[in-house]
This record gives structure tokens, sequence and C-alpha cells, in this order.
């Protein structure tokens, strides 16, 4: 077909329907002897039966044979007798007339399939009876034996005449000349698997049921087929021609396979042959949540989608890692899922209601790891457990389990989502947990071609390009901070500190800056963790501290320490460092149940006082928390604050010095100020700051502080601390000191900040209005 400018393909059918082109003396042959024509007024049934009974059956004509198979008022005026009589003759002539016998049977089929058919019923009970008859032409024997099995609904039966005569179930009905148009064709095609003994498979019955899947036209029909394949048949029938169809069309790895389509049953005996890890069961629900339909069903826009997709072909490089998985979806995306594949895979549940936002999560274990994925959601994070028989227990056989439940649990390790994160997260693995992808390839699943090259011992090759690194830091920045204000709303972290809460913040911004190349600020937050007193931060800065290439002495000794500390805090590779290289520390020794009894019996000050002068960190920590109670009496007010300071003094662990820094500064008095101040002078740079905070509310209440304060500006100066050294000057500075005004104008005009320049020349133009002379000069030059 055409027009004048496109051609088009003649339009076809897509599938056989129930008439055939043949030529009409195929059927009806006209060159036996001569027609008979029927008489006028036709022939009664009882006259057609006494014609056959005298042996005269050649005087009726056909269509007086159909009008007696079709022409049910004539058999309702019959006996019984009667009607035995004509079953009898017209069997006879069927069975004897091609032409009649072909009309007949295929009419006879049409009724026994529930389809509209003329044959009187009285014909289809006799037929049984027929079949007994002697000397049947084989034909017509095969017709019956066939069209008898169908009104018994004996499929099977069918399937193995199929099997016997080497045709298929849709060649055979076509070899009959029965209606191919049918419904039983397909009752026949499920059990064509089961007519074959497993035992006795061979090359014979592999090529008839591969002909036999062939001739299926419907993709359901063929899914069916590969079904009842699987479950019968053992893997040495898969070295013939329908194994290797199950293979290619079945397996998981192909694209447009069956997989996702067969039963739990069949896809469990496959995974068993195959040693197919269970990784793609959850591709499977990937694969449904990630469907275009799902943005009217679900609401999943195009970046959701994208998001679960890139999830899925991520851990496709660690499918053999794969052990038990579970999925646990929201009530929406769990009504979604049980729409297909009759109903829902035994690994997916429900996830309990929480306060969390609502999102998809995977829990699979890789070897001796748990990861938890959560596919949505502000953090939409992916997080690492240590396998352990609780956690096992907990994740994947709790029966109630929500976004909270998880989330309230002790992780190993945290990963974001956002730009690049597949680069990092392989790093992860690889560094940290000793998995690497199990593809065998040269390259990394789920990256562009340009950038997915791959090494076992490299990872992945190509770093990300500037732009998405600078990127990448941008969105880290308040991803952590939404991480950690989640983190802490769990309660895992007990009662912990403002303190300590922020110092696992700067430790996860330090780690972030280390997977982003950013030295300066890795060192930078690294070291306001360890100062904030946590101890992972106080080992990675004093392990740096003494293996650093250019460390000097005084730095190596200060990493001692830092190791001495994290020690200290039971932290399990400094304990093991600073045993080794006998580095001084403070044994974490857990209290006996006795000792918690005595100090229970104590009066709650003589309990507070002892506790505050241990040495012991637990005994400290109770006595801080009575502490706490008893400042509000003004009886207790002085021994309490003097017992504070004493222990402030001696104590090395940074949580414990700014929670008694922060009850004295919350007290007020004098002395116990005073004394505080002097004592964080000698710390570390936050606490010089923190020293300098106390010096200035001393000076509010007219007590004279300012050459403390140029004693830290001093030796700030002279250790380069410049932090320390800017808010010094500037305390002084705004006590009237135009010195510190010139010293910290200097300071500024040379900072790589604009903002800082310009400050910088505002406070000298002040020193200079002043009268400060070198400051005049300066503007000078």
């Amino acid at each position: 077909m055409k027009n004048s400018v496109i051609s088009f393909a003649q339009p076809s059918l897509p599938c056989k329907v129930g008439i055939e082109k043949i030529s009409f003396d195929d059927f009806f042959d006209m060159g036996k002897g001569a027609t008979v024509l029927p008489s006028f007024p036709p022939k009664t049934l009882l006259q057609i039966v006494n014609l056959v009974d005298a042996g005269r059956a050649d005087e009726i004509s056909i269509f007086e044979w159909l009008e007696v198979t079709e022409n049910t008022d004539q058999w309702t005026e019959l006996t019984d007798d009667q009607t035995l009589d004509a079953c009898r003759a017209i069997w006879m002539a069927i069975c004897c007339t091609p032409v009649l016998g072909d009309i007949a049977f295929f009419k006879v089929a049409l009724a026994i399939d529930g389809k509209p058919s003329s044959i009187v019923p009285q014909l289809l009970e006799t037929m049984s009876i027929v079949r007994t008859v002697n000397g049947l032409d084989e034909l017509c024997s095969e017709k019956i034996d066939w069209l008898l099995s169908l009104q018994a609904q004996q499929y099977r039966e069918l399937a193995n005449v199929c099997w016997n005569a080497n045709l298929t179930p849709y060649y055979k009905t076509k070899w009959l000349r029965l209606p191919l148009a049918n419904t039983y064709l397909t009752q026949i095609q499920q059990e064509v698997c089961s007519v074959i003994d497993p035992q006795s498979y061979d090359e014979k019955s592999d090529n008839w049921l591969y002909e036999c899947f062939l001739s299926l036209q419907t993709t359901k029909e063929r899914i069916a087929f590969c079904e009842r394949f699987i479950l019968r048949f053992s893997k040495n029938a898969y070295s013939y021609l329908c194994g290797k169809t199950i293979e290619e069309r079945c397996l998981p790895f192909n694209e447009d396979c069956y997989w996702y389509l067969l039963s739990e049953s069949a896809k469990e005996k496959l995974k068993n042959q195959f040693g197919l890890s269970n990784y793609y069961e959850l591709h499977g629900i990937s694969r449904l949540l990630s469907q275009d339909n799902t943005e009217d069903a679900l609401g999943f826009d195009e970046q959701k989608r994208r998001q679960i997709h890139s999830r899925t072909m991520f851990w496709s490089n660690y499918t053999k890692h794969f052990k038990r998985i579970r999925a646990l979806l929201p009530d929406s995306s769990f009504n979604y899922i049980a729409q297909f594949n009759d109903g829902l895979p035994p690994f997916v549940d429900k996830l309990a209601p929480s306060e969390s936002q609502d999102s998809e999560v995977y829990i699979f274990e890789l070897s001796k790891l748990i990861v938890v994925e959560f596919l949505r959601g502000g953090l939409s994070e992916t997080r690492f457990f240590n396998a352990t028989d609780w956690n096992l227990k907990r994740l994947f056989d709790s029966r109630e389990l929500s976004i909270d439940d998880i989330r309230s649990l002790s992780q190993q390790e945290v990963h974001d989502h956002l730009v690049g994160w597949q680069y990092f997260c392989e790093k992860l693995l690889r560094m940290k947990f000793k998995l690497t992808p199990t593809t065998g390839k040269p390259y990394f699943k789920g990256l562009p071609p340009s950038v997915n090259s791959y090494c076992e011992t490299k990872g992945i090759l190509s770093a990300l390009d500037p732009k998405m690194m600078t990127e990448r830091k941008i969105a880290l920045a308040p991803w952590v901070e939404q991480f950690w204000n989640v983190e802490f709303k769990t309660g895992k972290y007990g009662e912990f500190s403002d303190t300590q809460k922020q110092s696992s913040v700067y430790l996860k911004k330090a780690l972030m800056a280390k997977q982003l190349g950013s030295h300066d600020e890795y060192e930078m937050f690294i070291s306001k963790a360890a100062e904030h007193g946590n101890p992972e931060a106080m080992w990675q800065l004093g392990r740096t501290m003494l293996l650093g290439a250019r460390s000097t002495s005084a730095m190596r000794k200060q990493g001692e320490d830092w190791v001495g500390k994290a020690a200290s805090l039971a932290h399990q590779e400094a304990k093991e460092t600073a045993i080794r290289f006998r580095i001084p520390f403070v044994e974490y020794v857990q209290p006996k149940a006795e000792e918690i009894i005595l100090h229970e019996k104590k009066s709650e000050l003589e309990s507070c006082l002892d506790s505050l002068a241990a040495s012991r960190y637990w005994d400290q920590q109770q006595g801080l928390k009575l502490a706490k109670k008893l400042l509000s009496n003004i009886d207790y007010k002085p021994v309490l604050l003097h017992a504070l300071v004493a222990l402030l003094s001696k104590s090395q662990r940074i949580e414990i010095r700014f929670e008694i820094t922060s009850m004295v500064q919350k007290e007020g008095d004098v002395n116990a100020l005073m004394n505080t101040a002097l004592e964080l002078s000698n710390g570390s740079v936050i606490e010089q700051i923190k020293a300098i905070e106390l010096y200035e509310h001393l000076h509010e209440r007219n007590v004279d502080v300012k050459e403390k304060v140029n004693a830290l500006v001093k030796f700030a100066d002279d250790y380069q601390r410049r932090s320390v050294l800017v808010v010094g000057l500037r305390t002084l500075s705004n006590w009237g000191d135009l010195d510190a005004t010139y010293q910290l104008a200097k300071i500024m005009r040379v900072s790589e900040s604009a903002e800082e320049r310009q400050l910088g020349l505002t406070l000298m133009n002040f020193a200079a209005s002043r009268g400060h002379d070198k400051a005049k000069e300066s503007l000078k030059l």
C-alpha cells in the first residue's frame, strides 16, 4: 500500500483465527459419483432411519443428513427406542461419509467447547457408544477419542496423544480438522510438560517440547510453559533446546526476561540450579517502583524513580554477596506492588508507622554486613550494620519494624546519596568492609560509559570532575546537619551533652572533608571534634600527629596525648596502640555492683564530693550529675564549686572540662570563674577562647583581668594560635587598648577575606584617629 509519498506494509491479523482458507475440492470432493439432491419435501428423521436399515443410505442427500443433525423438533417427537435407533443410524453415516463426518465432528467440538453449535444434544450423549463399534475408520476413531477426552476434560491424556503422535497440540487439532479457535487448547498446552518423564528426558522429548513452545502465540502462554518446565525438570534437561530457551528468557541478567513474572517457587528453583543471589528479588521490586506509571499511582516524580533505579544498579555489582533480603514498604507502595505477579513475595512486609517520613526500605545481608537502604525521604541514606545475631534478628525477624526502629540501632557507617555518591560508597565498601564487585568486569555498572572503568584494587578509576565535587561539597553540609538532627532524636546516644553532640557533627564533617580531598577543612574539623571529646576524632588526630612526615617532636608529643585520651575513653585501636608503645592513659573500669550500691547509700553531698575527687571517669560522671542537682542549695554551693574547679584542674577529659565550665559560668561566682578561666588558659584553642569569654564576664563585674588576657594574647602569638589571638586582641580593643586595636588591624589587613581586610582598614583608621603613631605610619605607607 502507498500514498503519493510513503509506502506502508499490508495490514495483517496479529494471530491465527478459527477459519482456514482451503480449496472447496479438499473439503467437498465433487468427483466421487453423482451428487444426491435433496427430495421435496425433505425426508424426515424416521424415513432416513428406515432407508439406512434397508441399505439405501446412498439415497440420502448430505443436506438431509445435516438437517436431521440440527433440527431438534424432529427429535423431541421420538420415543427412547426411536432416539437410540436414530443416533445409531446417523453416527454410522457420520463415520462412513467423509464430508458429513468433517462437518459433524467440527460441530461436536464446538458444542463441547461451549461455543454456539447446531448439533442436537442426543448425538453428543451417544458418542461414547459409537466408539465401541468394531471396524471404525482410524481417523474417525481418533476424532471420537479426542472429543470424548475433551468432554471428560482429560487434558493430560490429550497431551499424551500429541506426544505419541509427535505433534504439538495446535497441529494435532489442525490434523484432526477440528476448530482451531477454541478454549481447550491452552488447557492441553499446560499439560505437555507433565507427560514427559523427567528421568528419561532426551533429545526427542526436548524437540517436541520446544516445538510446543514455539507454537504458543502469546507471552503469557510462553511464561506459563517456562514455569512448568522449570518446576518439573532438573538441571540435566538444560543441555537441550528448551533448557537454553529457559536460560535466555528466564534468568534475571537478560533484558526483557520473564524472571520478574515467574512464581516464587519457580524463581527459587532457578536460584538453586544456577546459584542466583537474592539481589534479583529486590531488583524486581525496584523495577515496579521505578516504572513511569508510579507517578500517577504513587506520586513518584522522575527524580525519585531515577534514585530508586540508581541504587539497584549500584548493588548489581555485588550480587554474589547477597544472602538474606527484606523489603519494607509503606501502605501505598505495598498495595501497589501487591497488584502484580499474583501478590507479594514472602520477603516483602508492611512498614510499621512512625513519626519519620515514609520511605521504601531495603534490608540485605552481605557477607558479615547488613545494609539498609532508605530509598526516599530527606536523608535517603544507606546504613551499614555489623551482622550480629541481635541485628540479624531485629532487622529480618521482627514482625513490626519502623524507620525509627531501624535508625535507633547503632550502625557502623552511614552514607549519603548526593551527587557522585557511587564513587565514595564503592570506596567505603572496598576499603573499610573489604567488599568488591563480583561481576568480574572492567567496568562498574550504573555509571555512564565515560566514567565507569573499574579496577578491583583501585576502584572506580575516573574521579569526579571539579564541578561535581563542588556541587557535592555544597550539598553535604546541610545533609550532615540534617543527619545528626535525626540521629540525636533516636535516643540511642543516651543523655548526650551538647558538647558530645557537637563533637559527633564535627567528626562527620571532618570525614566528609577528607572524602572530598579538603585537607585544611579536615584538620580543622577533626581538631574540633577531638577537642569536644570525641574518642574517634582523638584517635585519628593523634595518629596523624604521630605518623605525619612533617611532624615535629612537639607535635608527636601532642599526638601521644590524644592517643592516650582516646584510650582512656575505651577506644579499642587507641588502647592497643597505647599499650604497645607505652603511652600513658587511664584505664576505663566498669563499676562493680557493690560500688553502685555503696554510692547510693551515702548522703548526696558526701557521694557528690567523693565522686568528684575520684580518678575514675564513671565516678566523676556521677559526681557531676549530683552537683547539678545540689548547686541549687546555697549552703552547698561554695564547697561544690571548689570541688568542681579541683576536678577541672586534674581532668584531661574534654567533656568533663566543658561540663564543669558550663556549670561554673551558670552560677556566676567570681572566685570560681577566675580559677576556671586560669585553668582553661592552659588548655586547647577552644578552651583558651572560652577563658577569654569568662574574663570578659569578670571585667564586666569590675575585676581587673587585662593582664590575664594580655598573657593569653602573647601565648597565642608565640604558638601561632590565630583564632585565640584575634579573639584576645578584639577583647582588649573593646576595653580601649589602642595598641591591641593596631595589632588586630595588622592581622586583618593581610587576611585572604576581603571582608576582614576592610575591617582591618577600618580599625587602622580608628587607631590612627585616636593618636596611635604606628597606625598613622601604616596608613601613610
